[in-house]
C-alpha cells in the first residue's frame, strides 16, 4: 500500500537557523524565503499594520500573518510532482518543514497550538507541515499584506470583517450583511492580479453608492511571489492566508465575526470526480477548514473570534436571490469567477472562459435564478450548452458536473452521504446532532442537483429545434446530455483518500456503532463513518488483539477467538458460513466427532421439531465434509472459494482503511502497521492499544 515518496522540503525563513531538533535530517529541497529588503522575493507591503488600522496589533496577530504568508510562498514554490493533473494524487501530497522567526515562540511551540496550526494547513493544502520557531530579532520587520493607502473610514466602528474576492458569493454575503442584517462590514480583498483588483474596486464603489448609510471601508493586500509564474499555481495555502488575515484584522479592531463566504455546494467540495478532487478543487470555505481555523484562533487570541460562512446552507442560485431582492442583480455582470482569469483570450467584455468548473457552476446558477438578462451567454468565450467542447478539461468538466447532478437527484437526501462517504469530511464529530447534519448536507446537494437537471431540461426545451435538426455540435453539452453520453462516456475516476496530520490526545481509542454510523476516536481525533462491512470486520479484529481470525468467520460475523474448525461449531455458526475454510485432517476428525454427538442427542430427543433440526445439521455437516474432501476422498483447500472470501473481506477492510485515511490518518497508519490480512487475519499492535468497542 506504499505510495511514491512525495517532495520533502525545508524552508528557512528570513535567516532563521535550523533548530537543533531538526539538524541532520534529509530533505529533497532546501529553500530560503526572504520577505524584506532589496532581495525580497515576495510581493508584500512592509508598512506596519498599526498604521493601516490606526491602532495596535498584537505580536501574535503579526506572527499569524507572517506564518501564513511564508507557507503560501512555500506552497507556490514546490511543485506537487507533475505538470499534469495527478488523477490518483500519488504525488499530490508534499512535506514541508518551516523554520520561522516569530515574536512569541513560546506560544507557537505549545503542542496544542502547533498541532492546530499543522492540522488547519494540512487540511487546506493536503500536505504535511512541520514547524520550528525561533525568536525574531527585535529589529525584524515582518511583511504585512496591506496596501499603503487605507481609507480613514476604517475608524468608522465596523462590526464585522468580510473577505471580498470580487466573485458572486462574496458580493452576496456583503449585500446581505449590510441590507438584511444591518451590519457594518469592513471589506478585505486579496489582490492576485490587476484584473481582479479592478473588479473588486468597481464593485466596492457600486456598493457604496447603493448603500450610502455605510461607507464600506476597504483594504486590499497582495501576497505574490516575485520572479515569474509559480511552480505550483494551485495556491491552496491562500485559503489559510485569507482566514488568518481576517482574524488578525478582527483581533486588532475588537471584532468577533469574520465572514468567508462561498455557496454550500462549492464549500463542501463535492466529489463529482476523482480527477477533479486534486488541483481543480478548492477548500477555501470547507466546513472542516473553518472549524480548524476557529480552533487555532481560539488558542491564540483571548477575545472570541469566529470565521463563518453565511451561505453554507445555500446553493449558488439560492444565494443570488439576495442580489435580486435588493436590486443589485445588475452587479452580477461585474463579478469575476473564472479560474482562468489570466488567459489572454479573456477581456472585460468577455471575462469568463465558460468551460472551467467555476464557470460551469456560475452559468447554471445564473440560468436557474432567472438572471440571464444581466449575464447573457456572450459573456463567456464558450457556451457549453450549444458550442463545441474542446478535448481535455472542457470535455470532461461540464459532462461530469451534469452526471453527478443526475446521480444525486435520483437519490433520497438521506441516502446521498452513504453514496458519497467523502462528504463525511464536512461533519463535526462533536456535533450534538450528527444525523441532522447528515440530512442537511443531503438536502443541500439534492437541491443543487435538482437545479442542475432542471436547467438541462430548460435548455433542451429552448434548443429543441436545433437538437432535432442536428444543428448543435456533437460535443456540445446538450447533444451529450440528450444522447446519454454525459453518463456513459465520462466515468468519474475513483477518488483516492488524502493523508492529513491529526493532533494526538489522551482519549481512549474507541469504535461505537450509533444507529447507522460508527463514531471512531483515536489519539484525540474523532470522525464519523457509515456502517459498512469493512468497519464491522475492523471492530472484531480490534476487539481481539493478537488473535487470528479466519476470513470466512469475519465474513459471517464470527467472533474473534475462533482459530480452528473445532471452534466453528462451538461458535454457533452454520455450515454455510464455514464452507470456504480449509478442511484438514484434524478439522474433519472434530466434525465427525461432533456428528456422533448430534446423533446421540437425536436418539435421546423426544421432540420431533428438535429431531428435525438435528437431522438437518448432521446432513449439512456430512455434505460439507464430502464436498471438502473432493475427488478420490482427498482433503482439499478450495483455493477458489477460499480466495474469493479472503479477497472480499480484504477489500472491505481496505475500503474502510481508505475512509480512515481521509479523516483519521494517524489511525490509518497505525492499522497499516498492525493489521495482518490473508486467509487468517489479526490485529497485533505494538505497543499494545486497548480499544473500547460498542456495536
Amino acid at each position: 500500500m506504499s505510495a511514491p515518496t512525495p517532495p520533502n522540503a525545508l524552508f528557512l525563513c528570513d535567516g532563521a537557523p535550523v533548530p537543533e531538533h531538526l539538524a541532520g535530517q534529509d530533505w529533497t529541497h532546501e529553500e530560503r524565503i526572504v520577505s524584506a529588503g532589496p532581495r525580497s522575493e515576495l510581493n508584500l507591503q512592509l508598512d506596519a499594520l498599526e498604521t493601516q488600522l490606526h491602532g495596535a496589533v498584537s505580536g501574535i496577530a503579526k506572527d499569524l500573518l507572517y506564518i501564513a504568508c511564508c507557507c503560501l510562498a512555500a506552497d507556490q514554490r514546490i511543485n506537487r510532482g507533475s505538470k499534469q493533473i495527478d488523477i490518483h494524487r500519488r504525488k499530490w501530497r508534499r512535506q514541508f518543514t518551516m523554520v520561522l522567526p516569530v515574536s512569541a515562540p513560546k506560544v507557537w511551540t505549545r503542542p496544542e497550538v502547533t498541532a492546530a496550526l499543522r492540522e488547519a494547513l494540512g487540511f487546506a493544502t493536503e500536505d504535511d507541515w512541520s514547524f520550528g520557531f525561533v525568536k525574531a530579532p527585535p529589529h525584524t520587520v515582518h511583511p504585512l499584506l496591506f496596501g499603503k493607502a487605507t481609507d480613514q473610514a476604517t475608524r468608522g466602528n465596523p462590526d464585522s470583517v468580510v473577505l471580498f474576492s470580487g466573485g458572486m458569493d462574496s458580493l452576496c454575503a456583503t449585500v446581505e450583511a449590510i441590507a438584511d442584517r444591518g451590519q457594518r462590514p469592513l471589506v478585505l480583498s486579496f489582490r492576485s492580479a490587476n484584473q481582479v483588483t479592478h473588479v473588486q474596486t468597481d464593485l466596492i464603489r457600486a456598493l457604496r453608492e447603493r448603500f450610502a448609510h455605510w461607507h464600506l471601508p476597504h483594504i486590499g493586500f497582495s501576497a505574490q511571489r516575485r520572479g515569474g509564474p509559480e511552480p505550483d499555481p494551485a495556491q491552496r495555502a491562500r485559503a489559510f492566508v485569507l482566514a488568518a488575515l481576517g482574524c488578525a484584522v478582527a483581533e486588532s479592531l475588537d471584532i468577533e465575526t469574520v465572514v468567508l463566504a462561498d455557496n454550500g455546494y462549492v464549500s463542501i467540495n463535492p466529489p463529482i470526480s476523482g480527477e477533479l478532487a486534486g488541483a481543480l478543487a478548492s477548500r477555501g470555505t470547507h466546513p472542516t477548514l473553518l472549524r480548524l481555523v476557529n480552533r487555532l484562533v481560539g488558542l491564540l487570541f483571548t477575545q472570541p473570534i469566529t470565521v463563518v460562512n453565511p451561505l453554507a446552507d445555500r446553493t449558488r442560485a439560492e444565494s443570488l436571490e439576495v442580489l435580486a431582492r435588493h436590486g443589485c442583480q445588475d452587479l452580477i455582470s461585474h463579478t469575476l469567477t473564472c479560474g482562468k482569469f489570466r488567459s489572454p483570450h479573456l477581456s472585460r467584455a468577455v471575462p469568463h472562459c465558460g468551460t472551467c468548473s467555476q464557470c460551469i457552476d456560475r452559468r447554471f446558477a445564473v440560468i436557474r435564478a432567472g438572471l440571464e438578462g444581466v449575464e447573457p451567454a456572450d459573456r463567456y468565450v464558450v457556451d457549453p450548452f450549444t458550442q463545441e467542447l474542446a478535448e481535455g478539461e472542457a470535455l470532461k468538466v461540464a459532462p461530469m458536473y451534469v452526471r453527478f447532478a443526475q446521480e444525486v437527484a435520483a437519490l433520497a437526501p438521506e441516502a446521498i452521504i452513504t453514496r458519497y462517504p467523502r462528504l463525511l469530511d464536512c461533519l463535526d464529530p462533536a456535533s450534538a446532532d450528527v444525523e441532522g447534519d447528515v440530512l442537511g448536507l443531503g438536502h443541500l446537494l439534492w437541491r443543487h442537483s435538482r437545479e442542475v437537471t432542471e436547467v438541462v431540461a430548460e435548455m433542451i426545451g429552448r434548443y429543441q429545434q436545433e437538437l432535432a435538426t442536428g444543428a448543435l455540435p456533437d460535443r456540445s453539452l446538450l447533444r451529450l446530455a440528450v444522447g446519454g453520453a454525459t453518463v456513459r462516456a465520462f466515468d468519474a475516476v475513483p477518488e483516492r483518500p488524502r493523508e492529513l496530520d491529526q493532533s494526538s490526545g489522551d482519549a481512549v481509542p474507541s469504535m461505537e456503532l450509533q444507529g447507522k454510523y460508527w463514531h471512531v476516536v483515536f489519539q484525540g481525533a474523532k470522525a464519523v463513518f457509515p456502517d459498512r462491512k469493512g468497519f464491522q470486520h475492523l471492530s472484531r479484529l480490534l476487539k481481539a488483539p493478537h488473535q487470528e481470525i479466519g476470513a470466512s468467520l469475519l465474513a459471517s460475523g464470527g467472533i474473534g477467538e475462533v482459530t480452528s474448525a473445532a471452534q466453528v461449531v462451538d461458535a454457533g455458526l452454520t455450515v454455510n458460513s464455514m464452507v470456504d475454510e480449509v478442511l484438514d485432517a484434524e478439522g474433519e476428525a472434530y466434525l465427525r466427532e461432533h456428528i456422533e454427538i448430534l446423533r446421540v442427542e437425536r436418539e435421546q430427543s423426544e421432540d420431533p421439531r428438535r429431531q428435525g433440526e438435528l437431522d438437518r445439521d448432521i446432513t449439512q455437516i456430512e455434505a460439507h465434509i464430502s464436498a471438502a474432501r473432493g475427488l478420490l476422498g482427498r482433503h482439499r483447500a478450495f483455493p477458489d472459494d477460499d480466495e474469493r472470501v479472503r479477497s472480499a473481506v480484504t477489500k472491505a477492510i481496505e475500503r474502510a482503511l481508505a475512509e480512515l485515511e481521509t479523516q483519521l490518518p494517524a489511525l490509518h497508519q497505525h492499522l497499516q502497521d498492525s493489521l495482518k490480512t490473508g486467509r487468517r487475519m489479526s490485529y497485533a499492535p505494538r505497543p499494545a492499544v486497548h480499544w473500547a468497542i460498542a456495536a
